[in-house]
């Protein structure tokens, strides 16, 4: 983001007092730089297509309604400008033209065109003008294209000016399709100023292919403000700017309407509108309140107008930059019942009118004060608008974080006489893969107990909610919550409870609504706390005391915030040890986390777990990793849960790869503690609805498949075997609930027969076995094939044990500063690598002179005798291979405790390197180096403590048989 010469607009200020021309100037406003004129001098001198642009006469350009051409000196920033009057031209005035007694603001002068220089893109321009006399108006470049003898008038870019003898900058775009440049007879340009009664003068105009400018990556030129403002324009004040650490970005300020904030023009054509777009923007506002800003993109077609929305964020005050992103498809995603759908794709019956698209210009705006009122200044920067790619690069680490969070080392000590190789299978997984259950399925489903074969953690969808439980004042229907209660009771499978209380309106009962005694309120709140906790004590796992706090606030705005604390006290007092839980929307779908966060504080250190709903349809991107980072709270302290899990996407094959890519993302998360899937059976569309539950979300038919708009039943092959998830499991998926199943049943379940278990003769059963946590079975074999035994193990979720151990995860350097833990040897740059660690943050170390420059991990805690583990994820930088060492240094010296030779490829990669010893007497520090090699390395999740603390996270020993 350092400046480089590059096109800049430089909207609505004065250019006066910039430093220089071109190639960049600045001048000053406070503390900071304010850039100006940062488009290469080349604009003016090779690539412009306007002639005599810097005005040394008046070649090729004519007087509109009978204006007076002049020339006189000087310009700006050269001897040379146009400037008008009445008066004869004279040799003191040679150099300048001036413009006057204009009756009509049409009156300017005009460039005609070569039309054979032109093509169908976008171009870019700007000259500078200066006012004879005080006028508060309007300046704007005017294109003037002439058809069949036919005018036709466009603005191509204006700005708002007052003062008279400064120079004020006004930049334009043009966008020219080949067509329009094809059946125009001529092509004109013009400066317009609104005010017919004022002379002006103008100088320094350049109009170039905007392409120069483009960064080919993306849809839009510039986004990280590199070269300038590019095509950016605002409605408001928009300013180039540079910190004192020569990062440069946008300012958007004088904002009188929410959306006012940043927009730019990106090509119109069948690939924009019918596919995918991934926005992405950095953001930050002035002010003291929550904010929220969004991403949109504006189409104008021949309906009018639509308003597609790609980015929904909000922001805390004073949090700094945040990176906030989404995905949008004007095709599909607009909801004004017009189809926008281009080219070869069909007209879809389900929108009554057919458009065709003429623009689509990128928005960006933020919240502010009430109406009226100037909103606070945005500041934006690294903005991508950007056909939608799958990105899997996310997908190796997050393996390797399955694999080192989610799997327990097994040591098998198999005694059993005659054994030559054991075989495991697993018949439950501990980790919470649910769904919900609601009422219906007892009655509709082909045999609801198949529920059971496929998930082992449940929630009510709808019958626990307070608002069907009561619907008149003290008349409660327990049936259908009993009836679920039941049900999972006699499967002995947990059930959670959804919800103690809805925060949000609508969804709030009317009596409720209409109470106008603050006090009365109060107690029915808390009695419906005793009534459901009491009921289902000792049955429910978790409580969502109440929902969505952050789009709701009936009951903090009735009651006070203190309602929740007070609730969380006597769910304690009821029910100890049942988690509670506060559950929103837009937390991991889009970016409200932040807010969310900001909304809890005061309960959220109690909560067991944030609920996360992740309702997706086209917010699948790794943007979702970093909304699980910021929900686990500054250092990794929030558990989360994945409540409410589906994708809404007509594409069942789209729809399954996507929800398998966030079940491994969220999974390879070690702060979530479940995920739920919400809509994911098919269902028929009942009396009250437009359409069915789950239309596009379904993941499983059962036994609907002959509606309609079911999906196709994925039918079973005629050969079967126990690794066929078709075969073994119920409820008919389609192909996107086989990808879950395959996940699920297979990746995430670690069965002999699996890619991710070997064979485990007793020769690899002298090294562990890593394994998900679960109800196993064992089979021993001997070396005919024949089985000899069979056991039953469990390996049980050391969540505890994982929690409490002391891990370093490098989200601030605070630790570091505090010098509690850490020695350093040589200097280097210790800098915090932000969302870019194994989980979050990492430690980025550069700059060494020496292998051994390294932060050293002090021993001195740590008891003589004890058995120490050593453990660090490091990623190397680089291109060539290195050696990492971990190095124990003592009183006596130093000496070597392991190496790991990291190959090429596995650079740019995290990977673990990790060493057991006993510490002695004088041991001082361990640490990690580089043989030989001083190359840039990046450290995360450093474990340096007891190995029986780490063993009992990591390990389980378990025999099998008797000798």
């Amino acid at each position: 983001m350092k400046l480089l010469a590059g096109f800049l607009t430089f909207q609505g200020v004065s250019a006066e007092n910039c430093t220089s021309l071109c190639d960049g100037g600045f001048y000053q406003e406070g503390d900071l730089n304010i850039l100006c004129n940062g488009e290469p001098c080349s604009t003016y001198e090779t690539q412009t297509l306007i002639a005599n642009n810097h005005f040394d006469d008046l070649t090729f350009w004519s007087a509109n309604g009978g204006i007076t051409l002049a020339t006189v000196s000087p310009g700006y920033f050269s001897d040379n400008a146009m400037h008008v009057s009445g008066r004869d031209q004279n040799e003191t005035n040679k150099f300048l033209s001036l413009l006057k007694d204009r009756n009509a603001n049409w009156k300017n002068p005009q460039q005609v065109l070569d039309k054979t220089q032109l093509t169908g893109r976008n171009y870019a321009g700007k000259f500078f003008i200066k006012l004879d006399s005080d006028s508060s108006t309007t300046v704007q470049m005017m294109a003037k294209i002439t058809t069949n003898g036919s005018n036709a008038f466009f603005s191509l870019g204006d700005v708002s000016v007052s003062e008279a003898g400064i120079w004020y900058a006004v930049p334009f775009t043009f966008l020219v399709p080949q067509t329009t440049i094809d059946n125009a007879e001529q092509i004109a340009i013009y400066p317009q100023v609104a005010d017919p009664n004022i002379s002006y003068t103008i100088d320094e105009m350049f109009l170039v292919e905007a392409d120069e400018f483009v960064d080919y990556t993306s849809l839009i030129t510039d986004g990280e403000f590199s070269t300038g403002l590019g095509l950016w324009t605002s409605q408001a004040t928009l300013k180039y700017i540079k910190d004192e650490s020569g990062n440069s970005f946008a300012r958007v300020s004088d904002r009188t309407a929410d959306f006012h904030g940043l927009e730019h023009y990106i090509e119109a054509n069948d690939e924009t509108i019918n596919n995918d777009i991934e926005f992405s923007y950095k953001m930050k506002q002035d002010g003291s309140e929550q904010y929220k800003s969004s991403g949109k993109l504006v189409v104008q077609h021949s309906q009018g107008a639509s308003y597609i929305s790609c980015v929904s964020s909000c922001h805390v005050p004073n949090d700094g930059w945040m990176t906030v992103g989404g995905r949008c498809n004007i095709a599909d995603d607009n909801d004004d019942n017009i189809d926008l759908s281009q080219g070869s794709i069909p007209f879809t019956s389900n929108h009554q009118k057919k458009a065709t698209v003429s623009s689509i210009k990128v928005s960006i705006s933020g919240t502010g004060s009430e109406t009226g009122v100037i909103r606070p200044n945005l500041y934006l920067d690294e903005i991508s608008v950007k056909l939608y790619e799958r990105d899997l690069s996310w997908v190796p680490t997050a393996e390797q974080r399955i694999d080192f969070f989610r799997k327990v080392a097994v040591d098998f000590d198999v005694q059993t006489p005659g054994a030559d190789k054991i075989e495991v299978k697993m018949t439950k997984n501990h980790f919470p893969f649910g769904a919900t259950f609601h009422h219906q399925m007892i009655e509709e489903m082909t045999d609801y107990k198949n529920w059971f074969d496929v998930f082992n953690f449940g929630v009510a969808r709808n019958a626990m909610k307070w608002k069907q439980q009561e619907k008149q004042p003290g008349v409660i229907d327990w049936t259908k919550s009993d009836d679920i209660n039941d049900v999972f009771f006699q499967q002995s499978t947990p059930l959670r409870g959804h919800t103690i209380a809805w925060s949000v309106d609508k969804n709030v009962q009317d009596w409720l609504l209409e109470i106008e005694d603050m006090d009365v309120l109060h107690d029915y709140m808390m009695k419906r706390v005793d009534d459901i906790v009491f009921r289902y004590l000792g049955n429910i796992t978790d409580w969502d005391i109440f929902n969505e706090v952050h789009h709701g606030d009936f009951f903090r705005r009735n009651l006070g915030i203190e309602i929740w604390s007070e609730v969380l006290d006597r769910l304690d007092a009821i029910a100890p040890g049942t988690g509670q839980v506060m559950n929103d929307y837009q937390l991991t779908r889009e970016d409200h986390g932040a807010c969310f966060l900001d909304l809890i504080t005061p309960i959220v250190d109690r909560l067991d777990a944030v609920g996360l709903q992740s309702h997706f349809k086209k917010q699948v991107n790794s943007q979702v990793w970093n909304r699980l980072n910021l929900l686990a709270g500054e250092n990794l302290q929030n558990r989360l849960l994945i409540t409410e899990l589906d994708v809404d996407n007509v594409d069942v094959e789209v729809r399954g790869t996507d929800i398998t890519d966030i079940i491994k993302m969220t999974f390879s998360h070690p702060n979530v503690d479940g995920i739920i899937l919400w809509g994911w059976l098919q269902e028929v569309q009942r009396a009250w609805q437009d359409e069915a539950e789950n239309k596009r979300k379904v993941l499983f038919v059962d036994n609907l498949g002959d509606l309609e708009w079911a999906d196709p039943i994925v039918p079973k092959p005629d050969d079967c075997d126990e690794f066929n998830v078709v075969c073994n499991y119920p409820m008919n998926p389609n192909s996107a609930g086989v990808k879950y199943l395959e996940m699920i049943k297979k990746e995430f379940n670690t069965t002999t027969g699996h890619e991710n278990v070997d064979e485990l003769g007793l020769v690899r059963l002298e090294e562990a076995v890593k394994l998900f946590p679960g109800e196993y079975e064992v089979r021993v074999i001997d070396a005919e094939g024949n089985l000899i035994e069979e056991h039953e193990i469990d390996i049980p979720w050391q969540k505890d044990a994982c929690s409490a151990l002391q891990v370093v995860e490098f989200e601030d350097l605070s630790a570091l500063e505090s010098n509690s833990i850490y020695e350093f040897a040589g200097n280097f740059n210790r800098e915090l690598d932000s969302d870019n660690g194994f989980v979050k943050n990492a430690l980025s170390v550069s700059g060494r002179t020496a292998a051994w420059n390294s932060v050293k991990f002090n021993l001195g805690q740590i008891l003589d005798s004890t058995e120490v583990v050593s453990s660090f994820w490091v990623r190397v930088g680089g291109t060539e291979a290195v050696t990492l060492k971990i190095t124990l240094q003592s009183e006596s010296g130093y000496s070597l405790k392991t190496t790991y030779e990291l190959e090429n490829d596995e650079l740019m990669k995290w990977v673990q390197i990790s060493t057991t010893f006993t510490k002695q007497a004088g041991d001082l520090f361990v640490y990690l180096e580089t043989a030989s090699s001083t190359v840039d390395y990046s450290l995360d999740h450093v474990f340096v403590g007891s190995a029986d603390d780490f063993n009992a996270c990591k390990t389980l020993q378990v025999q099998i048989g008797e000798r």
